[in-house]
């Protein structure tokens, strides 16, 4: 049992030390060693909402849209009450909207329309979620 808390407690102080090295990584142009580092602080930290968000963010920019849209719902599940992540989800699923064909842009974006208006719910003031209801609703009116 002795071990076992040491263990603990030595994981949780080299948390920090783990999301420096990926900083380090991701500011020297390595989103494969950044990923891989963050998939392992996530093994270890389930819990980290700030790392799934992240992840998502380096999803995202190696085009791995699939990805940073499930690493955004596991920080969501994390911290529901968290408008601006329901925005940034919003903003991801309607870029999906964009680049998939005719039936998976149907869902996307009613699944974007669903995070925007989550967001604003959450915080009725956040520009962000009512821009981004603005523009999923705007493609939407031209879609169909």
């Amino acid at each position: 049992m002795m071990l076992f808390s040491w263990r603990i407690q030595s994981m949780w102080s080299v948390v920090p030390v783990l999301k420096r090295r990926i900083a380090l990584l991701r500011s020297l142009s390595r989103p494969t060693e950044a990923v891989q580092g963050l998939i392992d602080l996530l093994k270890a930290a389930p819990t980290d909402a700030e790392a799934w968000c992240e992840l998502s963010d380096l999803y995202q920019s190696q085009g791995m849209s699939a990805q940073a849209v499930f690493s955004l719902e596991e920080a969501l599940l994390i911290a529901p009450s968290s408008w601006n992540i329901h925005a940034r989800l919003g903003e991801l699923q309607y870029l999906c909207a964009e680049s998939s064909n005719l039936d998976s842009s149907y869902q996307f974006l009613r699944r974007s329309i669903r995070s925007f208006c989550r967001s604003i719910e959450l915080c009725d003031d956040f520009l962000r979620g009512f821009y981004g209801l603005a523009k999923v609703s705007h493609f939407a009116s031209d879609q169909w």
